[in-house]
């Protein structure tokens, strides 16, 4: 189904008129939107999918990605600050949010941020390469 994104979309929304408390089906429709190049619309299920469940990290990952996207900084910011309290152990977590901070000049946030996240992951090289950059001038 997946290869095929009608056929995948109308699962999805089936899935979601059957159990309309379960926030992976607005989840994957938000997802689909997006490979359609419809942001708005995956925005929207992505915010119908943290209703269901304020909870649910990658729901604010794939809803941060999408307000960055629509130039929304300071609330895409926010959903991966909340990103990084759900999932504190995924390097991508403090990666995405110290692009935001250096994306917006703010390098001492970038640079906190990237620290607080090699202290939860354990040194992760991904942090550890994104530090280095940042320690350098150069971007994220």
């Amino acid at each position: 189904a997946l290869g095929r994104p009608d056929e995948a979309r109308r699962w999805f929304e089936a899935a979601v008129e059957r159990d309309g408390l379960n926030p992976m089906g607005h989840f994957n429709l938000g997802t689909l939107a997006l490979r359609n190049d419809d942001a708005k619309g995956a925005l929207a299920h992505f915010e119908k999918a943290l209703q269901i469940d304020d909870r649910f990290g990658q729901g604010y990952r794939a809803r941060g990605r999408v307000r960055a996207f629509l130039g929304e900084t300071v609330e895409a910011q926010r959903d991966f600050e909340a990103y990084t309290r759900y999932s504190p152990k995924d390097p991508n977590s403090w990666l995405e949010l110290a692009r935001l901070h250096s994306k917006a000049s703010e390098f001492r946030k970038a640079l906190m941020t990237l620290r607080e996240g090699l202290a939860q992951t354990r040194g992760h090289p991904l942090l550890r390469q994104a530090m280095t950059a940042v320690q350098a001038g150069q971007p994220l």
